[in-house]
């Protein structure tokens, strides 16, 4: 196989024997060398000035033959040639290996003893070698994982959404069609932004830029940006809206000729998706940790100079000037790259990566400039509406979606040409690496649901990717950096609150937090799920990332902070009075926090002091059923609550500590159900596999939240059958009725023991502050022998928010969750309300009116219809 050759990134299946396995079967491993000779003629013919001696390996030469060996060997993996030529110029024993195997045109005996390294030895040797600098360092962590084969099909989803974007066009309107073909790519750090789009490039012709501003010393997060482009746009950033527009427009023509003239230069015959590799391959040679590579700079250099020369030359007034060359211009570089007119997808990509640099709001705004870039740009791009091109932005900041230009700026403009945008594309990969735990599911316990070789199998890629580059690194260290935004001075309380929105999850306003959700997916790891067409508000979210969990736990309990059971009623009171927070799951959300303290207690109570450790997880651990129960209420309650009985009472079936005295829970955060089946045996056994709790779907009937529960020890197999829970119910008025939580929800199995537990926080005066253990009369089954649902099924009672109900609750805190909680009515917050007469003179004061009392108060009315109906 080679560069001019299709090449279908499949995913990679990380269970493949490498090159030196001896357990590769030796035919197969043959038959693949063929494919590698063919690949050798395939590129000679393509690329004349190659492989011209039969037995003489020239150096450029060595680099190109040990890629077409990988990528025939290895059919799914794709290895970049540049790559290939530093891990050569690094390791001259290799060289002279494959000098000899060339000779002799003897290639099968490379698969003995390890001749040949492996796809992850060469793209990790290009990472930290091509920067300079050692692996204990080095910052590629994210290049290391470009540089593997890519991981399942979002690429290939992104390419067909915008291919159906473009059909699409002829079943609209002309005010319904699109301004201009381009699209936003909004996502969080890590979930694989810039990944995929270069991944798109190797089907798609692509033209990338990264705009990244200049990062402090000793950062270089990677792909690194193109400077000269960076510098290209903030000096014509104080023009006035018309001569941005120009340049722009200048730039583009410019920039589609010199590519079309490389093209004709370096890749005739080729096109579609082979010119696309090879054209991504070539702008990629040399490109290292910090800079990229020669030919792409050198592109975008001579382009920046072509500019000033056009402009110096011919002077332009009008955007109109320039309109024309840039639409040829345009039109003949699709016509070089895809010239099949026929079909409607796209021809190619044009893609800025950290594109929130160009939609800074412009600074005293005057009658010539009152857009930024990112508008002006975008009037230039209409222009090119009927060119089968797509313009893409990639950013972490969801902001980038306000700043479509609205209709008032050119009313006449946007009817001719079409007013919508297209929407956002948020759907980035998650969870890619999950298999790899599927695989052994069988036989997964607690104790290795707690090792990070697990927990960095769920998530966003970035977490494995790490791991698999610096396997000596601290992962969780790596989570907590990216967390807090690297501890940026005033980004504290949005890292918080990020961290809590992790463990404990929390729901926002949709009408009052677009900025500060914006902040949180920019900065803070947050995720967004969708942004809807209007863009005027954001659903965002933090699905469930075992690792982001623990990362979160650490960075609630650093120095000054007071873990999550001080700082969660801090930081969630707060943001309910600025607004932040959907006010209708008070109860809810209180509730999900209590237990998560309580959790954190449990470990200090079991473990002491919890000190974070090298690559093991400190929050992320199984927890002893009692010893959480112990945690969650105050000690005066901790004997009712070991010793209470099921609800029937049934004789022969034991105490609740003896039904749990060797069971567990598993869960450092929470997440959300989608369904009622979610929440089943089946459903929590998955969850302990991540370590969740989960969140009730809205509507649920008896359940808000379920707590899974581990009913066997630490070296039993997680499996549906040991699998039970601890149901949670949420309620925040005084007047709620008692609410019995129906078991058979969760766990069917009525022979097996489940705990319920209702927080009626509401309840205020002489009955509040009280633990009670529920009993109701076991009810006749038609089988006088037949296990009752309820004969296995605790059933607890907390009712009231303090001290003296709930152990995380402190003096400190009382206040907070009463906050959170938010305020009582009039008579719930009565100081007195437990005093009838004080109560009476209250209601005298006619907060409210009574039906009963006014009917009292107005009895005549009555003794005069009665008066009537005698008559």
């Amino acid at each position: 196989m080679n560069p001019a050759m299709d090449i279908d990134s499949t995913p990679v299946d990380d269970s493949q024997p490498d090159l030196h396995n001896p357990d590769e079967e030796a035919t197969n491993f043959n038959l693949n060398i063929q494919s590698a000779k063919s690949a050798i003629k395939n590129y000679k013919s393509t690329h004349p000035r190659t492989f011209m001696f039969p037995r003489l390996l020239l150096a450029d030469d060595a680099g190109i033959l040990l890629r077409i060996l990988l990528e025939s060997i290895h059919e799914e993996c794709r290895v970049r040639q540049y790559h290939c030529q530093g891990y050569i110029k690094d390791h001259p024993l290799l060289h002279n290996t494959l000098y000899e195997a060339y000779a002799s045109q003897a290639f099968a005996y490379l698969r003995v003893d390890g001749q040949l390294p492996s796809v992850d030895e060469v793209a990790g040797c290009a990472s930290i070698t091509a920067s300079g600098i050692s692996p204990s360092n080095s910052n590629s962590t994210i290049q290391t994982a470009f540089q593997r084969g890519y991981r399942g099909n979002t690429a290939k989803l992104f390419i067909r959404t915008l291919n159906k974007e473009r059909e699409m066009r002829h079943k609209k309107t002309a005010a319904q069609a699109p301004y201009n073909w381009t699209i936003s790519v909004v996502q969080s750090s890590g979930m694989g932004k810039s990944r995929m789009v270069e991944e798109a490039g190797n089907s798609v012709f692509t033209i990338p830029f990264n705009l990244r501003e200049d990062m402090e010393e000793g950062k270089n997060p990677y792909p690194p940006s193109d400077a000269n482009m960076r510098q290209f746009f903030i000096d014509r950033q104080g023009k006035t809206d018309l001569q941005q527009q120009i340049k722009y427009a200048v730039f583009l023509g410019v920039l589609f000729t010199r590519v079309s003239q490389l093209v004709k230069e370096k890749f005739r015959g080729l096109a579609k998706e082979k010119l696309a590799r090879a054209w991504a391959d070539y702008l990629g040679e040399g490109q290292t940790v910090t800079e990229v590579g020669s030919n792409r700079q050198t592109l975008y250099e001579d382009t920046i100079q072509d500019v000033k020369d056009e402009i110096v030359r011919n002077k332009p007034q009008k955007l109109e000037d320039v309109e024309g060359s840039l639409k040829k211009s345009c039109g003949d570089l699709l016509e070089l790259v895809d010239s099949d007119q026929s079909d409607d997808s796209n021809a190619c990509f044009v893609y800025f990566d950290e594109a929130h640099s160009l939609t800074e709001t412009v600074p005293d705004s005057d009658g010539g400039h009152k857009r930024n870039p990112f508008h002006n740009l975008g009037t230039v791009l209409s222009k090119l509406v009927n060119h089968r091109i797509f313009f893409i932005f990639l950013s972490t900041n969801s902001r980038i979606e306000g700043f479509a230009p609205p209709a008032t700026h050119y009313p006449s403009e946007r009817v001719t040409l079409g007013s919508q945008l297209v929407p956002p594309f948020t759907e980035l990969p998650f969870d890619i690496y999950d298999e790899k735990v599927l695989k052994r599911i069988e036989s997964l316990t607690l104790t290795e649901a707690s090792s990070v070789k697990v927990m960095v199998s769920f998530g966003r890629p970035l977490w494995y990717a790490d791991r698999k580059a610096h396997p000596k690194g601290d992962v969780f260290d790596f989570a907590v950096d990216k967390l807090a935004a690297n501890g940026v001075v005033g980004r504290k309380s949005d890292a918080l609150l990020a961290a809590l929105g992790v463990r404990v999850g929390v729901s926002f306003d949709e009408t009052n937090s677009y900025s500060i959700q914006s902040k949180l997916v920019e900065s803070h790891l947050r995720v967004v799920y969708s942004i809807p067409e209007d863009r005027t508000y954001i659903h965002t979210g933090s699905p469930s990332e075992p690792v982001l969990a623990e990362a979160a736990g650490r960075f609630l309990s650093t120095p000054n902070l007071g873990g999550v059971v001080l700082e969660g009623p801090r930081q969630l009171s707060n943001a309910l009075t600025q607004g932040f927070l959907a006010r209708g799951e008070r109860g809810e959300l209180v509730g999900r926090l209590l237990v998560t303290a309580a959790h954190d207690i449990a470990l200090e109570n079991l473990y002491g002091e919890l000190k974070p450790t090298h690559n093991k997880a400190c929050y992320h651990r199984p927890i002893p059923v009692l010893q959480f129960l112990r945690a969650l209420f105050a000690q005066q309650h901790h004997s009712k609550v070991m010793g209470a009985a099921s609800v029937t009472r049934e004789p022969g079936i034991g105490s609740l500590a003896a039904a749990f005295s060797e069971s567990y829970v598993f869960f450092s955060h929470f997440a959300r159900a989608e369904d009622a089946e979610m929440l089943s045996a089946f459903g929590l056994a998955t969850a302990l596999v991540r370590g969740m709790a989960l969140q009730a779907k809205e509507g649920q009937i008896s359940i808000d939240a379920v707590i899974p529960i581990h009913m066997a020890s630490l070296d039993i197999p997680i499996s549906p059958q040991t699998t039970s829970a601890i149901n949670l119910q949420f309620k925040n008025r005084k007047d709620s009725s008692n609410c019995h939580v129906n078991r058979l929800i969760t766990v069917p199995d009525r022979k097996t023991p489940v705990i319920s537990i209702i927080f009626d926080f509401g309840v205020k005066g002489k009955r509040a502050d009280c633990v009670e253990i529920s009993h109701h009369n076991r009810t006749a089954t038609r089988n006088a022998n037949q296990t009752h649902q309820d004969d296995h099924h605790y059933e607890i009672v907390a009712r009231g928010c303090s001290p003296a109900v709930y152990g995380p609750i402190t003096d400190e805190t009382k206040s907070q969750y009463r906050a959170i909680l938010g305020a009582g009515t009039v008579l719930e917050d009565f100081a007195r309300c437990d005093d009838s007469e004080n109560v009476e003179a209250l209601r005298a004061l006619k907060p409210a009116f009574s039906g009963k009392r006014e009917r009292e108060r107005y009895k005549q009315w009555e003794s005069a219809s009665n008066d009537i109906r005698a008559t």
